[in-house]
């Protein structure tokens, strides 16, 4: 047992509630979300105090100094996560990489950007620039997988194996008329490591909700006396929960993932509403772009999580990616373009 598990596990009976996973993993993304947002902040914040130091707009202008660090090291974060879950902390990692990763990344402020420079007649600037967050955002969401699977031999194994395995149970649901991919899965599943299937114990326990229950307390006492950044942190995890729920309601497709491409177009779609419906007194101008675009729609939408399934389907990616793009831009521009 690692010292994290040792710290986290609590000897709870087995009708507890707070034995359930799910409740658990609600917990820690609320916890993990007001962390992530708060980086994102301190990241656009560090970006601009790069910039700040130039003689010229650098890359981080050109790329976007509200998201670019935030999508590169959110993705990296998430890559790290992946081969190092367990079991036995399904909830913390759930936790993790929801609240951390989703909310550290945002989609939504990515696009509006793309459709004012496309509105602004710099299509050639704008197309650049997806693609380049998309590939940086993929080798860091891989730098951080590698490193993680270089530090934990056991872990290289099984990620492999949960890879296959991935694969192979997709497969069955579209193409296995002789049954060769369900029995290929089976047999998988069958030499998964037998300590994950021992660790049964609850994760965390009263931990994460007590937890969420202190960060929430202290960033809406911050957001109340302080406002600016601190809304955003405090309207960052209803945005998460939100993903999350969409995610367990929809996600059913491994080749297009409905509950995550919902979350990031609505996201956009709402950033879009608030830049028409910008309020012109400052006060709630700040409600909405830090409460609103910068909080909840800014971990509504995720770069993680949608790199983490882009790098996970068993077949290629470019429907999901050039769909999730395509109708957010169409939906983003007839709101912005009218």
């Amino acid at each position: 047992m690692t010292l994290t598990e040792h710290v986290l596990l609590v000897d709870v009976g087995a009708d507890h509630p707070l034995r359930s996973t799910k409740a658990m993993s609600v917990a820690w993304t609320v916890f993990w979300a007001y962390i992530g947002v708060a980086a994102r902040v301190g990241l656009t914040e560090a970006s601009t105090a790069i910039e700040a130091t130039q003689a010229a707009p650098s890359i981080l202008t050109a790329m976007g100094v509200s998201f670019f660090l935030p999508n590169v090291f959110g993705c990296f974060i998430m890559g790290l996560a992946q081969p190092l879950k367990t079991q036995r902390l399904e909830a913390f990692w759930t936790g993790l990489t929801t609240g951390f990763c989703g909310c550290c990344t945002t989609f939504a402020s990515w696009e509006l950007v793309l459709s004012q420079q496309y509105l602004g007649h710099m299509a050639v600037n704008a197309t650049f620039m997806f693609f380049v967050q998309l590939t940086t955002s993929m080798a860091a969401f891989l730098g951080g997988r590698h490193l993680a699977l270089l530090y934990n031999g056991t872990s290289a194994f099984e990620a492999r194996r949960r890879d296959v395995q991935a694969h192979a149970a997709a497969m069955a649901t579209l193409e296995d008329a002789d049954g060769k991919w369900r029995a290929l899965a089976q047999a998988l599943e069958a030499v998964a490591p037998a300590a994950a299937d021992a660790c049964s114990e609850p994760v965390g326990a009263a931990t994460p909700f007590g937890l969420a229950a202190a960060a929430t307390a202290v960033s809406i006492a911050l957001a109340a006396v302080y406002s600016g950044s601190y809304l955003a942190v405090a309207f960052g995890p209803p945005g998460a929960l939100l993903r999350y729920g969409l995610g367990l309601l929809l996600n059913r497709s491994k080749t297009f993932p409905v509950g995550t491409f919902a979350a990031n177009v609505l996201a956009s779609v709402i950033d879009a509403v608030a830049v028409l419906a910008m309020p012109a007194s400052a006060s709630g101008a700040v409600w909405v772009e830090k409460a609103l675009m910068t909080g909840f729609c800014g971990s509504l939408s995720t770069v993680s999580s949608w790199i983490n399934e882009i790098h996970s389907m068993p077949t290629s990616s470019v429907g999901y990616i050039a769909g999730t793009h395509i109708a957010t831009q169409t939906a983003v521009l007839l709101l912005l373009g009218t």
